[in-house]
């Protein structure tokens, strides 16, 4: 999934916050430019590192269909009765998706399917010289692995 465009859908973002999930036309296009608006903080994180052009994990669609809803309820007032926030749910909420945002650009969260997290562990040994000869045997397989 590129970085363009909306996560979620009005009717995603009705279903979620509002009593009832029909929206008339001027309440759809509000939301739907609202989660546009709130997509490009998701779009700039994701290109933060590089995760523009890759195939999403199975997951990964939804939880970032949730951050947009997310998202758009805090920089939107929507009509619908359960969407009007108070402003302390505002600030849980917005407190909530900047974690989001930054562990995705910090590449602390993996939305890439098939990759690790920064924080996955790793490790490796080093290897050890204890005589020339195999000095020289660490310098020609670094040369050939980088080649």
């Amino acid at each position: 999934m590129a970085c363009s465009g909306r996560y979620a859908t009005a009717e995603q973002f009705a279903e979620y916050w509002c009593n009832d999930p029909m929206l008339t036309l001027e309440e759809q296009v509000v939301i739907e430019a609202t989660l546009d608006r709130t997509a490009g903080a998701i779009h700039a994180a994701r290109a933060a590192t590089g995760g523009c052009d890759c195939t999403l994990a199975s997951w990964a669609a939804e939880h970032l269909r949730f951050l947009n809803i997310i998202m758009a309820a805090v920089f939107h007032k929507c009509p619908c009765a359960r969407v009007n926030l108070t402003a302390e749910e505002k600030a849980s909420w917005l407190e909530y998706a900047k974690g989001e945002l930054l562990a995705i650009r910090k590449g602390e969260l993996e939305l890439c399917d098939g990759y690790t997290a920064a924080d996955f562990p790793a490790l490796a040994d080093a290897e050890r010289t204890w005589t020339p000869w195999r000095a020289e045997e660490i310098v020609r397989d670094t040369a050939l692995r980088e080649d």
